[in-house]
């Protein structure tokens, strides 16, 4: 098997040093971004108060 994307970006010298930036959050991203949410559940939760006031339940 090959390397993984970010150890080769981390081995490119310039993008290596912006990565070297990133907080373990960040980089657990990248590394993962079938994880991330991002705002997500924040959207939903406004989204079905404004449908349950509208609906009125």
């Amino acid at each position: 098997m090959g390397k993984e994307l970010l150890e080769l970006a981390q081995e490119d010298k310039k993008v290596g040093k912006f990565l070297q930036k990133f907080s373990k959050q960040e980089l657990d991203i990248v590394s993962n971004p079938e994880h991330y949410t991002g705002l997500a559940e924040k959207k939903t939760e406004m989204l079905c108060k404004e449908w349950k006031k509208e609906l009125g339940l």
